[in-house]
């Protein structure tokens, strides 16, 4: 592995704490959630999935933006990642590849 650029593992690190906190706010309490990050070739891939409330059931505290996602996507889109989302029979999925070094 080529050295690891520290801003690539930033952004890791932010895409991570962006998908805690929408577990937190969507996943239905007592519902299964997953996430797991494997490491190689230079990339991080991450995957999550977990049970997603029906619009109506959110709490009216839980406040978002909808654009943590998105700006993560976008950052990893210019550094050479990616990052899809998708909802399935109730199931939340997330992948997304994080490059971790400089892609020349």
């Amino acid at each position: 592995m080529e050295d690891i650029d520290p801003d690539h593992m930033t952004l890791l690190g932010e895409l991570l704490n962006e998908i805690a906190h929408n577990i937190i706010r969507h996943c239905p309490a007592g519902c299964e959630f997953d996430c797991s990050v494997m490491l190689h070739d230079d990339v991080a891939e991450v995957t999550q999935y977990n049970s997603v409330t029906h619009p109506a059931d959110k709490s009216e505290t839980a406040v978002s933006t909808h654009m943590g996602l998105g700006l993560c996507r976008d950052r990893l889109l210019h550094i050479g990642g990616m990052l899809r989302t998708e909802v399935e029979d109730g199931t939340w999925m997330l992948y997304a590849r994080v490059p971790l070094t400089h892609q020349t």
